[in-house]
């Protein structure tokens, strides 16, 4: 039975293509009450609404134009916590379904909440390629009502998990907060004994995150840079690595979840972080070598991924990425980057529904 879309706010967030995946949503709103979640600025329901039938949402994705079988990446229920007791069970039901499709493609669970085991054991079972992300910072309750006692007990219960990759997402570390050594330390012992890796990542500051931070006289960066990009000082990555040098030195750290994904699929990171060598060299990423081998798309390649969207803009192709004239949405060139192969830039850039009210709020 077909289910009524629901739009929010006058918008239909179903589908949207971020910078490393595309966000399937059957539900939005959370009330986790996170102060430095960016999200707040689309003003989401503070109890998740339903938006979308689980069988038309995965339907919709598997038609969308930006969507590659086996290749992009799979955010689900991102526009909420998919794990929250009213999501659960609409999470798992879209994962069957991209199951019965047989989508081989990285399916991504981004998470701070409880897995049971038998959620376990079900997500272990899956014939998918399941990427559970458990977002684990070591911040105190006046940042996020879920806490550390919490999350290390729930940690705990991941050690039997043998299909699905287990991802520590460590964000966003706030210098002053969580960027200590004895924090860090602990932080390492706990993670580096259940989980494959870690990604290392800030703290993303537009103003309505800045008024929560200014409300608990906490100082962030605000600027133009960090209301578009998650940032860390350059030392906190650096003790981060001394620490894992010392004490587990053979557990990786990404700075980025597409340097991951791509290094489990042995391909050169789609989204070219390693343009900018410190991504590379800050934590000695083991994908270096493989990135090293990205080759420039040829045109007929990028014709025919232009057509494909609905594109006609005319491109050069220059020695580290394709400036393609005039403008190009965020989702056109997350579409290109990874379809391409190489970096793909524009002359404008439109944001996405999303970014659209994140950045100007």
């Amino acid at each position: 039975m077909s289910f009524n879309k629901v739009l929010w706010k006058g918008k239909d967030f179903t589908i949207e293509y971020l910078k490393t995946s595309i966000s399937i949503n059957s539900f939005v709103g959370c009330y986790l009450g996170c102060e430095y979640c960016i999200l707040y600025s689309l003003e989401f329901p503070s109890k998740p609404l339903k938006i979308m039938d689980e069988e038309d949402a995965v339907m919709q994705l598997l038609a969308h134009k930006y969507f590659t079988f086996g290749l992009t990446p799979i955010s689900i229920n991102n526009k909420s916590d998919p794990l929250l007791k009213e999501v659960k069970d609409s999470t798992f039901k879209i994962m069957k379904v991209l199951e019965r499709e047989r989508v081989t493609n990285p399916i991504y669970l981004i998470s701070k909440l409880e897995l049971t085991d038998e959620d376990i054991d079900f997500l272990d079972s899956l014939k998918l390629n399941v990427y559970v992300f458990y977002s684990f910072s070591g911040l105190g309750n006046h940042l996020e009502k879920v806490s550390t006692r919490y999350q290390e007990y729930r940690i705990k219960k991941l050690s039997h998990a043998r299909n699905i990759k287990k991802i520590h997402y460590w964000r966003p570390l706030i210098v002053g907060e969580n960027d200590d050594e004895t924090t860090i330390r602990h932080m390492l012992e706990v993670v580096s004994s259940v989980f494959d890796v870690s990604i290392v990542s800030g703290l993303r500051v537009n103003e309505k995150v800045k008024k929560a931070f200014d409300r608990l006289n906490i100082s962030v960066p605000f600027n133009n840079y960090t209301i578009k990009h998650k940032y860390v000082e350059k030392e906190v990555f650096e003790r981060v690595r001394q620490i894992r040098d010392e004490i587990c030195p053979d557990y990786p750290l990404f700075r980025h979840t597409s340097c991951l994904t791509s290094y489990w699929a042995g391909t050169p990171d789609f989204n070219h972080h390693d343009r900018k060598k410190i991504n590379c060299t800050i934590f000695n990423c083991p994908n270096q070598s493989v990135c090293a081998t990205r080759k420039k798309p040829s045109t007929d390649l990028i014709d025919k991924l232009l057509s494909r969207i609905g594109k006609e803009n005319e491109y050069e192709i220059r020695e580290d990425h394709v400036m393609f004239k005039g403008v190009m949405s965020q989702e056109d060139l997350s579409f290109l980057n990874l379809n391409m192969g190489f970096k793909a830039l524009s002359e404008k850039k439109a944001p996405t529904a999303s970014e659209s009210v994140i950045e100007v709020e």
